[in-house]
């Protein structure tokens, strides 16, 4: 693996924020639980993390 440039940060944080924006504003979607740009693997550079229906947070 390899450390991204910032160029390549930039368009991964642009990218997640999508997936992010979109799920706030769709209607019947799950809850977002996290979005991040840190590589986890090779093969994603970002991601972002949904609840699951059933899943219920509690503070």
């Amino acid at each position: 693996s390899h450390a991204m440039s910032p160029g390549e940060k930039k368009i991964v944080a642009y990218h997640e924020s999508g997936h992010a924006l979109v799920g706030w504003l769709l209607e019947h979607t799950d809850a977002l639980l996290k979005v991040t740009i840190v590589p986890r693997t090779n093969n994603a550079l970002g991601f972002a993390q949904y609840t699951t229906s059933d899943q219920k947070l509690y503070s």
